[in-house]
This record gives structure tokens, sequence and C-alpha cells, in this order.
């Protein structure tokens, strides 16, 4: 294939000597050449952060480009979520972007890093804001939805544009963080007075609805004014001086937008308070801790003098009272005094605990028909002493049943009562000799060991001194995200601690700074003919020159010359990038000088490479001869090359 460009040209000369019948032969042919532009720098990172399936970027002057992990972006592209998909976004790595699936958004994007200015224009779907730091004085951060717009200085917030059946528009903010001022435009897409402050875990509702008058699209000219939902897609206008703001159902927010949010507030990118992070989390309480019991049983003195005892308690849950029943014997009841019951309980934090119990038990004989009632609740301690119905004999008294409390299961071993009864005619008063055997305490003791608390570093990336992204890990773990290095014209970067390539993988066992180290680019040029055919190649650090230049291949009645960008490419010429060099040729332009027979010049003409002279001088006269121009013994007339 013939690669030609249109050329200046470069005329150089040879003379030849011819006699008076000589003549002289030129030719005429077109130069080569291959034109390649650089690239320009940009002045802000914006790139695609996170890619879950597929997305769109239509760019004006290249078309529709799919997007992938690391694309970088340019101010004026419109994004387009593919359905089932999401996307992460991030803009001087300190501002990012989810995109849920269906959404298509503009993006402006202009000035520098420090002197930013971001619009995003959110045609439909939903995104999820997050600035991990604060504006500067100079910078602005707007995103525009139909007739209103959210102005930031830095928060974490959250946009939904639904366009409705019917034409309208339902626009929903919600703040996690910080805090977003909203304002409404009017028909002709001019700020107005209505205009709200939301702060952190708070909502608002905008609807833009069709302008009647017109019947343009909402988007156009629509009517827009804060509402708040009457029912299931029922909206209603706030009346004027009632606040629109509400606060934001965590029921119904993307699951995606939950996880998101989280993962932010935990890797340190953005706090979130307590409030708004319980909230995130479903809103359960802290899990019940577990109790740690101390149980000591004190035997109580009878009548006698001796001790009576009932069996050791267990903190336990009563279960349901039985009904009471009537005794249909009249009988004295026989009670012995019950055992003083201490039951500690305290609550714990959910951890790694050892448990220890001490148990020594000897041979009890508990008073018969005892039963002993013990209730625990959490952080409470509770002293219980009960008497018991005992035994019944003849009589009209009827008994109540207390709650039953399962035991440990023992032996009740047969024990000699003597029982002397008093029986009056309305209550029944009751006096019990009991004698046991004496039972020494059993105490159970549950002891905790704290878990520590994990210890956190922070792993900085830095660039001359600038932080670029930060987050703080568990030590022994690693990284969420490692930010792309900066650019660096004519480098590779790598992440470095000290002299050790860092990576996702790193493990953090202290304070960590990461910073870059970049490689020279070497860059090949390649010489090609002008045909297209290679002829040789050199290497070339970014901005250095080669060292020298192959052959310009030869060409009959041309002067070649290498070129790149209409330029000479010499050994002066600094390389940037991979570039392809072309043989660049210029016909030659000769002489063609007349003499007479003496060798006396009579005058000259010019001629290209092949081609014959325009015209020819007179021969000089001689008397009795006939005169013509010849060369190498032919003749020479303007049709000779």
């Amino acid at each position: 294939m013939s690669i030609k460009s249109a050329i200046s040209a470069l005329s150089t000369k040879a003379k030849v000597i011819i006699g008076t019948a000589a003549v002289a032969v030129v030719g005429a042919a077109v130069a080569a050449a291959i034109l390649l532009s650089g690239g320009t720098d940009t002045y802000r990172v914006l790139k695609v952060f996170e890619l879950d399936g597929s997305a769109v970027i239509s760019r004006e002057g290249t078309g529709e480009l799919s997007a992938y992990v690391g694309m970088n972006l340019e101010s004026g592209d419109t994004l387009t979520v593919g359905e089932g998909s999401t996307m992460r976004i991030s803009m001087d790595n300190d501002k990012y972007v989810l995109l849920d699936e269906g959404t298509v958004l503009e993006l402006t994007a202009e000035g520098s890093p420090a002197d930013s200015r971001t619009s995003i224009k959110l045609v439909k779907g939903t995104i999820l804001n997050e600035l991990t730091s604060s504006l500067s004085a100079n910078s602005s951060y707007e995103v525009s939805t139909p007739k209103s717009t959210m102005a930031v200085r830095g928060t974490s917030f959250l946009v939904s544009v639904v366009e409705n059946e019917d034409g309208s528009y339902t626009i929903t903010v919600q703040t996690f963080h910080g805090k977003v001022e909203v304002t409404l435009l009017d028909s002709e897409g001019r700020p107005t007075d209505k205009k709200v402050m939301l702060t952190e875990d708070s909502c608002i509702i905008i609807r833009t609805v069709v302008n009647e008058k017109t019947g343009n699209p909402a988007e156009i000219d629509g009517i827009s004014f804060f509402a708040f939902e009457a029912g299931s897609d029922i909206y209603v206008e706030v009346p004027n001086g009632e606040s629109p703001i509400s606060g934001i159902d965590y029921g119904k927010l993307l699951a995606l937008i939950k996880k998101q949010l989280l993962k932010s507030n935990d890797s340190g990118l953005l706090v979130l308070s307590d409030l708004v992070e319980g909230k995130l989390r479903g809103g359960a309480s802290e899990d019940n801790p577990e109790t740690q019991t101390t149980t000591t049983t004190t035997s109580a003195a009878t009548t006698t003098g001796q001790t009576a005892s009932a069996p050791e308690s267990e903190a336990t849950t009563l279960l349901p009272p039985p009904e009471t029943t009537a005794n249909p014997v009249t009988a004295p009841q026989i009670t012995a005094p019950a055992a003083a019951t201490t039951t500690t309980t305290g609550a714990r934090p959910a951890a790694t605990t050892k448990e220890t119990t001490a148990s020594t038990t000897r041979e009890t004989k508990p008073a018969a028909t005892k039963e002993t009632t013990v209730s625990t609740t959490e952080e409470t301690t509770t002293t219980t002493a009960e008497t018991t119905a005992a035994t019944t004999t003849a009589g009209t008294t009827a008994a109540t049943r207390p709650p039953y409390i399962p035991q440990p299961p023992f032996t009740t071993p047969d024990i000699p009562v003597q029982t002397t009864t008093t029986t009056a005619p309305t209550e029944t008063t009751t006096t019990t000799t009991t004698t046991t055997v004496p039972t020494e305490t059993t105490t159970t003791t549950t002891e905790t060991t704290p878990e520590p608390e994990p210890e956190l570093f922070t792993v900085s990336f830095v660039k001359d001194g600038v932080t670029v992204y930060s987050e703080q890990v568990q030590s022994g773990a690693t990284v969420t995200s490692v930010p792309n290095v900066p650019d660096k014209p004519g480098h590779t970067g790598e992440w470095y601690v000290g002299t050790s390539k860092f990576t996702a993988d790193t493990i953090i066992t202290g304070e960590t700074t990461v910073e870059p180290k970049y490689t020279i680019n070497t860059y090949t040029v390649t010489f090609v003919d002008e045909d297209g055919t290679t002829v040789d190649t050199r290497t070339a650090d970014y901005n250095t020159a080669v060292a020298s230049l192959p052959t310009v291949p030869q060409k009959t009645g041309y002067t070649g010359v290498w070129k790149y960008n209409n330029s000479e490419f010499t050994t002066s010429t600094k390389v940037t990038d991979n570039i392809m060099v072309v043989a660049d040729y210029t016909i030659n332009t000769y002489t063609v000088t007349f003499v007479d027979e003496d060798g006396g010049t009579v005058d000259t003409r010019n001629a290209d490479y092949n081609t014959a002279v325009a015209s020819l001088p007179t021969v000089p006269t001689k008397t009795g001869y006939t005169g013509v121009w010849k060369y190498n013994n032919s003749e020479f007339t303007t049709s000779t090359k």
C-alpha cells in the first residue's frame, strides 16, 4: 500500500555539461509521509473505578465506547449503566460516584483538582455521591435533575430520578453525611427562593410535572415543587410554611447503597455518625449479652436450732404458673423456713470467655415438700427467700401452688419429721420442726476475658507530600482499595513502601505511608519506506533522541530524508511515544548547459528528473553549416527527457 502526502519541494541541483549536440533528461514524482499526532495531557483525574457488568461511554467526536476498570473519562462524557450492572467512578481521588443499573448521566469536570468545578446532570437512575474531603473555596460540586439542583461542599448523599408514565419526574434526595442545599428551578431553569438545607439522616421528595400551558416534556419547562408521599405513587405538594424534610426510610434503601456506605465507613473513607451507621446496619440493638452468674446458698436455722436447706438453685426462665387448686380436705399446714438464696447476674460483652466451676457437694437432705423460686434479671442482683407449702392433713384450708421451677435431679432420703399443728377457724398457723443434714455452699463463677479491641493503622497514599487517598486498616488485614498511581508523563508508576512494592495483598502491621516510584518509559521508533515497508527500528527513553538513523532507501532522481509530523526527523528529535518515521522524497532538479563546439557556454535550462526542458537556445551559426544540439551523439530537443 502506498502512503503519500503533499510536501513542499526541496530542490537539489546537479550540473551536467553537454556539447553542441548533447541533451539532458529529467523526471517527476510525489513524496510521501505519515502524520502522527501526540496525545494531550488531562488536567483532572477522571476514571472508571469499579465496574460490575457493562456500561457505555458516549463521547463527542468518538461515539460509543465500552467502559472498563481504569478507563479515563473526559468532561462531556455521557455514562449509561446496563441492566443488572453497577459502576463507580472517581474524580481527583477524593470524589466517588456509584451508579445503579439503568442510570444515565452527563459529566462535566473542569479546572484542576485544587480548583475544580464538577457538574453531574442526572437524566435518570440513582447515584450515590461520596466526597471524602471538603472542597476548596474555589471549587464546586453540583448535581442537577429536571428543574432542581443539589449543591454540596463535602458530603455523602443519594439522588434518584424516576420518570413516570405521564411524563412527570419523582426526584428523591437523601443525605447521610454533611449538608446538601436543594434549590427548585422555575420553568425557564432559573433558581427560585424555594430551597432547603438537608443534613444527615434527612430526605426530601421533589415532583416535576409537565407544564400544561406548553405541553412540552417536563425536563424542558416543567413545574417543580416539594412533595410528600400520601400513598403508593401518590404525592401531595407540601403546603407553604411547612417543612418538606423527613427522615430516611432505611428499609427501602437499596442494598447496594447500604453496602457501599458501610464499606466507606468501615474503611475510614467517609466516617458516618453512630446514628446513621446504626440505622444502616438494620437498627438492631446490641447482641444479648451472655450472663455471668454466681450463686450462693446459705441454710436458714429452724425453730429447733437445726439447719434446714433447699437444694442448690440455678438461674433459669420461669414457666407459666399452674392454676390454683383447692384442697378438698381441711388440714393444717406444715412449713419449713426456706433457705436464703442469693443470685447475682451480670452482663458481659460478646467475647471469648473462660469458665471455671468449683463445685463440692456433700450429702444433702433437704426438707420434704419444699420448693425454692429463683428469678434472674439481666444486670440485676436478687435475693429471694420463700416459704412454700409443705404437708396437708385433715382440715378445711385451700392451698395455692407456687410457679414451677425446674431443679437439678437429686435424691430425697427419709427424714424424721416431728409436727405440731395449731388450727384456727379462719387462718392456718403452722409450726414446723425439720431436721436436715448440713449442706455446703456451692459457688459457680464465670470469668470474662475481654477480647482486645482490634488495632487500627492508617495507610496513606502520598505523592509529593499530598495525600491522594487513605484508610484505616486492622492489624494483619489488607486495604480495601488501592488508588491509581498519579500520572507522570513518560513514566510508569507503582506504589512502594520503602524499597518494597505495595499491592492489594500487602499485610498491614503498622502506620504505613505508600509513595509512588516511577520508571522512565522506553519507546520504539519504527522507520518505514513510502510504501509502508519497515526499514529499521530504534529505541529511545522518554524525551530523549535516538542515537543514529538508518539510511533512507535510495530512489533514482530523488533525495530522501526521514520525516515525522511534517518535520524532518534527526538525531536531535526528542521521542515522547512509540512513533513511525517515514521516508520522504524530493525530486531532483537538474541544470542543462548548452555550449558551442569550442566549449563556450551559450545558455542554460533547468528541468526536473525525467522531464524535458521547455525550450532550446538558438544554435550558434557557422558559415556553410547547419547546427543542432546533441547529447550522447543524439539530437537534443524539447522532447528529450
